[in-house]
């Protein structure tokens, strides 16, 4: 199995060629197959002008981004529940992997490691609550591009779909509501409104993947069954110039202008915490919560080892690794 994340820079002088990759990026930018040249120039511009900035952020943070300790973590536990749960069921030996998009390991490396440990079948699952067309390409398409061009073993392999709205994981979010709510005084707990948050991707897949995110928002408080204030807001992404938080800015002065006092921000999209929900969320959108008047406010942490999650994406896969066994028996000569 490999589990596909964006990735974060591990260290403060990683920062600028963790940048350069995020705007290079031929998936960010359309036809930009056409301006490599140009767009090379441009991704080192941009990472040079961005880079104090985001060095200043990972500082903040402790100086590294927690994405890569919890992605092992994820890692470690989706292996760990796979052998319980299918182990006795199926004759498979189940072993994890990541790939990151823009750190280390690369989807590469990764493939390299899964050919010294025997590696036989492949299943790619991109480890997004929300995906986006270009999002899956970035990941399973980057994966099935290096077989293409032979950089990797052409391994039997199959994917994983969407499972941002199944049952067993909107349940896991509306626990983090529940976890977040402990923080904040007795009393008012009940008053605490809810913005949900996700990046905005530029594009043709935005109009969709902002339909997606919504839809998640309200199936998670309709299976909540309270009356509770919640707003769905979108930040952007990794490669935005400029204020990023200028959307979720606007939702947040839109919660304090008709008088919520308490606010939670529950992150979507991703699945573990990276620098946007450590800083951007937690330290520069609290200041600016607290400047519009909110007095209390916390970000709910993300998915990471959440068990009701790890036992979605564990079903998931034995299921579609039993299905695959399945088919094969059948379709064996006699």
């Amino acid at each position: 199995m490999v589990l596909f994340h964006w990735g974060g820079p591990s260290r403060v002088k990683e920062v600028h060629s963790f940048l350069r990759r995020v705007y290079d990026d031929k998936y960010v930018r359309k036809h930009s197959w056409a301006f490599r040249n140009f767009q090379a120039v441009f991704s080192w511009l941009a990472a040079a002008s961005m880079r104090e900035k985001v060095q200043h952020e990972l500082s903040a943070v402790g100086g590294n981004c927690p994405a890569i300790k919890l992605v092992n973590e994820q890692v470690r536990g989706l292996e760990s529940k796979l052998v319980r749960r299918w182990g006795n069921r199926i004759d498979v030996n189940f072993r994890v992997y990541a790939a990151m998009q823009y750190a280390r390991p690369f989807a590469h490396e990764t493939a390299r490691q899964m050919r010294q440990d025997g590696i036989k079948h492949v299943i790619l699952i991109p480890a997004y609550l929300q995906e986006s067309n270009a999002g899956r390409q970035k990941s399973v398409g980057k994966w099935h591009e290096l077989v293409d061009n032979h950089e990797i073993p052409q391994w039997p392999t199959h994917e994983i779909p969407p499972f941002g709205r199944a049952p067993r994981v909107l349940t896991a979010l509306s626990e983090r509501i529940d976890q977040t709510l402990q923080r904040f005084p007795k009393p008012l707990r009940s008053s605490v409104a809810v913005i949900f948050c996700a990046p905005g991707i530029p594009g043709q897949d935005k109009a969709k993947f902002q339909a997606e995110v919504l839809q998640v928002s309200q199936e998670v408080m309709q299976q909540r069954k309270e009356k509770r204030s919640a707003y769905t807001a979108f930040y952007a992404y990794y490669g935005h110039i400029g204020d990023h938080l200028r959307e979720l800015k606007k939702k947040i002065i839109k919660a304090a202008d008709v008088g919520n006092r308490c606010v939670m921000l529950l992150p979507l999209c991703g699945t573990t915490e990276n620098l946007q929900t450590t800083y951007s969320m937690d330290i520069a959108c609290r200041d600016y919560a607290s400047r519009a008047g909110i007095h209390h406010f916390e970000v709910a942490e993300m998915l990471n080892s959440n068990t009701l999650f790890l036992e979605t994406l564990s079903d998931l896969i034995g299921e579609k690794v039993e299905s695959s066994m399945k088919a094969d028996v059948t379709t064996s000569p006699n």
